[in-house]
């Protein structure tokens, strides 16, 4: 027999199998990856037992048939050759995986390269250094014709996906107990995708033989090519750009008040678009009296290696509540890009900032530090005793200030400050809920410091005692019901004691547990009806039906949007409703209807079919108008499912101005409530900018009796902007903040992921 390894297209020497005439002349292969090294189990003969015509490799994290030794090699080689045990990232070649353990877990590198350069180019043969990753990224891009979007750290599978798919508690409960299905992990959906030869779907044979057999059994994702790779693209949707907190200091402001000094607070907003629009990214917090501020709240904003980010950093004398950035106690700014804050040394930025005039108004300290990601956070109650005396004539008014130590700036960075108690030494503080990205940046041996405070309404707030611990620390205090001594600094004795009365560490779910678990994404599709469009036998129509196969920009974003989310709706049913429009054998506009001219029968099934009543519809609507949102959206909310395991996403296609925007604004209001999220996809070339008082990313949404969106649901994109890049763009766009939206409904109603039984 031919050896299957000569055609392998990859190096297989390091599987050396001596015996490979007895290894495949064997029914079946199994390999049993557990904790032990891959290649010894590879080459232990006991592993492979003779059962049936499939080769099944079974670990804690994989479950998988192969028809072949080809595809189990193929996917040994992907998924468990070049594996990182401390972060449990794979790797495709044993460089990059050095690469990543020295530039990621060794404690030294750091430091190292203050030296010299330590960043190594990732191709084979090429022994250039860099300084950063940033110059190492332009080296790829520019020498070895890297795509610009290439990123080596950030887009590497996470622990936590890992942790999500070895220890969920969100499996799918079963009540049958001889069911031995088992919920399907997005990196199983991963490794489907790496290995579409790979015969895994639950529709196989084998499958099907066992689901037979159980006829009570857990709801396993269907899987095939098409939604692994919408699965992937919301996965990706989901993880999102790297976050960066931006802390910010001042010095020598300038001072704007006659009596007392200023009261500065730090805006800050990022120029956008063609035409330099600018969005707010967030501001500090104000400081009263103070004109060398150091803030403690952070500015949060996304990073993206391939684009130049233009911040302004605005420094305001606040003296009561703000509603205008051009307000008249201006201090000064400073403009900079985010590439320029980051890639200085050690993350630090110093500047002037200056007035409108130009001249010197202070200066600004900017620190960089990269945001870590974690679903866990930590719910704890801090109860004080015998707190120190500090008032002369009462007791003490206590607060405690919470920061851990960051490695990468240096120095202790601010997380959380607690109110004030007045006149108590034995403080009951109020319960508080923190992310571990924000309490630790997801290191629970990160240095941590809780400084109590006797707060004062005049003069410096006088330090009370220190406490310097660890979260693994507290963790393991607070299980054996002890209390921490806080010592006094300066007379080096004990100051009081601190007890965690509560110090619960929790696991958020996260948007995948709900769709692991059953939650469907139902898609609504309203279409524009009016006459803006163009009459439909003229080529400028935007409703233009073509006979060649070209579809038009309707049927396009119907095509891009369908395709992702109907892989997540079970009975595929999607109603389509028309709006603006003459029904036939009407003579009035009608401003919500059924496109199959059936109001019992609205649906349609698949993609497929929406786009033939759409076409069957547009030979027979009069276009019409105005354009109306507010009933189409009411019907989306008639039709919210009243249980959590559905979710309504309305997606409304339209070529110009809303002319109900009022009623439209309450409609929204209304719907903020219910399971619903409004996608809106302008064609053509109309001015949408009335639009973006609708996708409302800076504030909540109000209405005009001033009532405000329980949470943001409305994401608009013109579809002009992702043309040129195809249909996945476009999906990318109209969807990126589903995920988000989905997870406000079900935080705000108290849903968790359960089991649901079908």
């Amino acid at each position: 027999m031919q050896s299957i390894l000569h055609s392998y297209p990859f190096n297989s020497s390091f599987y050396n199998f001596q015996d490979e005439e007895r290894l495949m002349s064997n029914d079946k292969q199994k390999c049993n990856l557990i904790d032990s090294n891959v290649e010894d189990d590879l080459n232990n003969r006991n592993d492979i037992e003779s059962t049936q015509n499939t080769t099944t490799l079974s670990r804690q994290c994989c479950n998988l048939n192969f028809s072949n030794l080809v595809d189990y090699e193929s996917h040994y080689y992907f998924i468990h050759k070049n594996h990182c045990d401390k972060c449990h990232r794979t790797y495709p070649n044993s460089k990059l995986l050095d690469i990543h353990i020295m530039e990621t877990h060794d404690l030294l590198f750091e430091s190292l390269c203050l030296k010299k350069k330590m960043f190594e180019c990732l191709v084979e043969g090429c022994s250039k250094k860099f300084s950063s990753n940033g110059m190492r990224k332009l080296h790829l891009v520019d020498a070895h014709n890297y795509p610009q979007t290439y990123h080596f750290h950030s887009k590497q599978r996470s622990k936590e996906l890992h942790d999500l798919k070895m220890k969920s508690n969100f499996t799918i409960q079963n009540q049958d107990k001889n069911n031995n299905t088992e919920p399907m992990s997005i990196d199983d959906i991963s490794t489907d995708f790496t290995n579409l030869k790979t015969n895994t779907t639950p529709n196989n044979e084998t499958n099907n033989q066992e689901s037979s057999n159980n006829t009570s059994s857990k709801k396993v994702y269907k899987i095939n090519n098409e939604n692994l790779k919408n699965m992937l693209m919301l996965k990706e949707i989901m993880q999102g750009p790297p976050k960066i907190d931006l802390r910010i200091k001042c010095f020598d402001l300038k001072n704007m008040d006659l009596v007392s000094k200023s009261d500065p607070q730090v805006f800050v907003q990022q120029n956008f678009g063609p035409k330099d629009k600018q969005k707010y990214v967030g501001s500090t917090e104000k400081i009263n009296n103070n004109l060398s501020p150091v803030f403690k709240k952070p500015i949060t904003i996304e990073y993206y290696f391939e684009t130049v980010q233009n911040l302004k950093f605005t420094v305001l004398d606040v003296d009561g509540e703000i509603s205008d950035i051009d307000a008249p106690d201006y201090i000064g700014e400073l403009q900079c890009t985010l590439g320029d804050i980051i890639s200085s040394p050690g993350g630090k930025y110093m500047k002037q900032i200056r007035n409108k005039k130009g001249s010197l108004s202070g200066e600004i300290e900017i620190t960089a530090e990269e945001i870590k990601v974690s679903n866990f956070q930590c719910t704890f109650l801090i109860q004080g005793n015998n707190f120190d005396k500090k008032d002369l004539f009462g007791k003490s008014d206590p607060y405690y200030i919470i920061s851990r130590y960051s490695a990468q700036l240096g120095e202790n960075v601010t997380c959380f400050k607690s109110e004030v108690h007045k006149n108590t030494l034995d403080p009951l503080f109020n319960q508080v809920t923190l992310k571990y990205e924000e309490l630790n940046n997801c290191d629970v041996n990160a240095p941590l410091t809780f400084e109590f405070y006797d707060h004062d309404d005049v003069g410096k707030h006088d330090l009370i005692g220190i406490l310097k611990t660890t979260t693994q620390e507290i963790i393991n205090k607070h299980s054996q019901h002890l209390s921490f001594e806080i010592i006094n600094p300066k007379k080096n004795k004990c100051a009081g004691v601190i007890k965690f009365l509560k110090f619960d560490v929790t696991k958020e779910a996260t948007f995948l547990d709900y769709i692991y678990t059953g939650t469907e994404l139902n898609l609504l599709i309203a279409i524009d009806c009016t006459y803006s469009n163009g009459p439909i036998d003229k080529k400028t129509s935007l409703h233009k039906l073509s006979t060649d196969g070209t579809l038009n920009q309707y049927e396009s974003s119907i095509l891009a949007v369908g395709n992702v989310l109907t892989s997540y709706d079970i009975d595929g049913l999607i109603p389509v409703y028309g709006f603006g429009g003459v029904l036939p054998g009407s003579a009035t506009t009608n401003h919500c209807f059924a496109m199959t001219f059936n109001e019992t029968a609205v649906n349609a099934k698949g993609i497929t079919e929406v786009l033939n009543v759409y076409r069957n519809a547009m030979a027979q609507v009069e276009l019409s108008g105005p354009t109306n949102f507010s009933q189409i959206i009411q019907r989306a909310i008639d039709l919210s499912p009243p249980i959590q395991y559905k979710y309504n996403i309305l997606l409304i296609i339209t070529d110009g101005e809303i002319t109900d925007m009022e009623e439209t604004k309450k409609k929204i209001v209304q719907a903020s409530n219910h399971p619903i999220s409004i996608i809106i996809v302008g064609v053509g070339s109309a001015d949408f900018s009335s639009m973006d008082q609708l996708d409302s990313d800076g504030s909540m949404l109000k209405d005009c009796n001033g009532r405000a969106c329980e949470r943001d649901i409305v994401q608009f994109v013109p579809f002009s902007k992702t043309a040129a890049q195809g249909p996945e763009q476009l999906a990318k766009e109209v969807l990126k903040e589903v995920p988000k939206q989905l997870m406000s409904f079900m935080k705000n109603k108290k849903f968790v992921p359960v089991a649901k039984t079908i």
